[in-house]
C-alpha cells in the first residue's frame, strides 16, 4: 500500500545507520563527470531517484550505497563484468545477474548500465528491505521526456451497484496523451493481490473502469504511470509478485497519502443459487441457477477464457425476470486443452452487472497446472492455486538455485481447483522453483521469490 513518509533529513540520518538498507544512488558517467552520489527519496515501500543524463555514455555504472560515504555496505553485483542492467525491466535480487545484492564493507563490483542517452530521464526504483543482509528488487526506467505528473483523480459513483464498473478519471499535466502509460491499480484484499487497468486518454484526461464486485466488497486503488506496457507488467507480476508495480512506477497519485477506496453498497436483484462445472469426455458442462427478485429483464452471459487470455462470451440469453430461476445448462464442446476459466455475467434493465465466481476446468485426461501463488514474493501466509485434471496425490517440492530440496510435502488433490497454504518462513531470500509431481507422472513448475 502506498504511503508517503514525510521524514526530515535529520531523522533519516538517525535511521540509516541502524537499518541495513540502501539510502543513496551512486552513478558514473550519467549526470556528472564522471561520478555523482545522492540520497534516494523514501516513498514508504520503496525508494526512488530520478536523474537526467548530461552525456551519451556506454560505460555508465551504478550502485546503491548505504550512504554517500565509502567504504561501507553497498548493494550491487557480487562480481565484475555482469551484463548491463536493462531499462524498463524489473530486476530480482538473483546472484550472477545485474542485481542489487548486499555486499558488506564495499565488496562486490559496480553494476553496468545499458547505454544512456543525453537528455533522457532515468528513474531508479529500489525496494525497501528490512533484513540485515537482504537484497532488494530494483528497476531503472528510461523516458525521453520528463514524466507526466498526475494531479487529479476522480471516481464516479463513490458507491456503486453490485457488479457495476466504476469509472476513474485521471488528469495529467500535458495536453496530449502521455508518452508513458497510466494505470489504475486496484485490490479487494488490501493489496495482497492486485490487478491493473489502463487509462485511455483524450487530451489531458483519461478514464479507466474498475470492474464490478459483489455486495459488501471493499475496493482500494491508486493511479500510477509507467513507460512499460500492461502486458509486460502483468507478465513480470506473475513471476515476481506485487513489488513489480512499484518497480515500474514513474509517478503516482493517492488520496492524500492514502489509497482511494469505496465499498459496493447497492444490491443487484439477482441471487446466484448455483454455479457448477463438470468435465466430460466430449465437452465441459456448465450449469447454473439464479433467483431474480425484482425487475423485468435480465441478460445472462457465460464467459470463458483459456490460460492467460481475456474472457469472451460463449453463450448469451435474454430472459424475463420471472424465468430467471429456471435451471440452465451449457455444453462447451470447444474447450481448449489446458485450463478453461468460466464465469457468469448478469445484466439487468438498469445496466447493472453481477459477476459470478470463477470455475476452472482442466481439459485433459491427466495433468496438473500451477496457476499462481499469492502473494509472490512469498510470505508466511502465501497460497498456491493449482488445477488437477483428476483426484490424485502429488508431491510438492521447493528447490533452491543449487538444486537442493528445501521443502517437500505430499498432498491429496481434488479434480479442478485446489488451494494449498505455503509457509515461506523457513526460506532464505532468493529465487526458487516450486515443483509439483503428480502420481500419474505429470510435472508442473512455478518460479517463486522470497525477499
Amino acid at each position: 500500500m502506498k504511503k508517503i513518509l514525510l521524514l526530515s533529513l535529520f531523522i533519516c540520518s538517525l535511521v540509516m545507520p541502524v537499518s541495513a538498507q540502501p539510502f543513496a544512488l551512486a552513478i558514473n558517467n550519467v549526470d556528472g563527470s564522471p561520478f555523482t552520489c545522492n540520497l534516494l527519496d523514501d516513498l514508504g515501500i520503496y525508494k526512488r531517484l530520478r536523474v537526467q543524463a548530461t552525456q551519451n555514455a556506454s560505460n555508465a555504472t551504478w550502485e546503491f550505497p548505504a550512504l554517500c560515504s565509502f567504504p561501507g555496505n553497498v548493494w550491487r553485483p557480487y562480481t565484475a563484468g555482469t551484463l548491463p542492467i536493462p531499462f524498463n525491466t524489473t530486476i530480482p535480487p538473483v546472484p550472477n545477474t545485474a542485481a542489487a545484492l548486499y555486499n558488506s564493507g564495499n565488496g562486490g563490483a559496480s553494476g553496468n548500465l545499458s547505454p544512456v542517452t543525453l537528455g533522457n530521464y532515468y528513474t531508479f526504483n529500489v525496494q525497501n528491505i528490512f533484513t540485515p543482509t537482504g537484497s532488494p528488487f530494483i528497476g531503472v526506467l528510461e523516458t525521453a521526456t520528463f514524466p507526466v505528473s498526475i494531479p487529479n483523480v476522480t471516481q464516479n459513483p463513490v458507491s456503486n451497484a453490485v457488479g457495476e464498473n466504476v469509472p476513474v478519471t485521471v488528469s495529467i499535466t500535458t495536453s496530449a496523451a502521455p508518452v508513458e502509460n497510466v494505470f489504475v491499480r486496484y485490490t479487494t484484499d488490501n493489496f495482497v493481490s492486485t490487478r491493473i487497468v489502463q487509462a485511455t486518454f483524450t487530451g489531458n484526461n483519461g478514464t479507466a473502469d474498475i470492474p464490478g464486485f459483489p455486495l459488501g466488497t471493499a475496493v482500494k486503488y491508486y493511479v500510477y504511470s509507467s513507460p512499460k506496457s500492461k502486458t509486460l507488467i502483468d507478465s513480470e507480476a506473475t513471476l515476481f509478485g506485487e513489488i513489480v508495480h512499484d518497480m515500474s512506477t514513474l509517478d503516482w497519485n493517492t488520496n492524500i497519502s492514502q489509497n482511494y477506496s469505496y465499498v459496493v453498497t447497492t444490491v443487484l436483484p439477482v441471487n446466484l443459487l448455483a454455479f457448477n462445472g463438470t468435465k466430460q469426455q466430449d465437452a465441459n458442462i456448465i450449469t447454473w441457477k439464479a433467483d431474480c427478485t425484482s425487475g423485468t429483464f435480465i441478460q445472462v452471459t457465460l464467459e470463458k477464457r483459456h490460460e492467460n487470455n481475456d474472457y469472451k462470451p460463449i453463450f448469451q440469453a435474454n430472459i424475463q425476470a420471472q424465468n430467471c430461476s429456471l435451471p440452465f445448462s451449457y455444453s462447451d464442446v470447444k474447450a481448449e486443452t489446458g485450463a478453461n476459466y468460466y464465469r457468469l455475467k448478469y445484466l439487468d434493465e438498469r445496466g447493472r452487472i453481477l459477476y459470478s465466481r470463477v470455475i476452472i476446468l482442466l481439459n485433459k485426461t491427466d495433468g496438473i497446472i500451477l496457476t499462481k501463488i499469492a502473494p509472490n514474493p512469498i510470505t508466511d501466509n502465501s497460497t498456491l492455486e493449482l488445477v488437477s485434471a483428476k483426484a490424485q496425490n502429488i508431491m510438492l517440492m521447493i528447490v533452491d538455485q543449487k538444486g537442493a530440496i528445501v521443502i517437500q510435502k505430499n498432498y491429496r488433490l481434488v479434480s479442478g481447483l485446489n488451494r494449498i497454504p505455503i509457509d515461506g518462513k523457513s526460506l532464505s531470500g532468493g529465487l526458487y522453483i516450486m515443483k509439483a509431481i503428480a502420481a500419474d507422472g505429470n510435472v508442473a513448475v512455478l518460479k517463486i521469490m522470497k525477499p
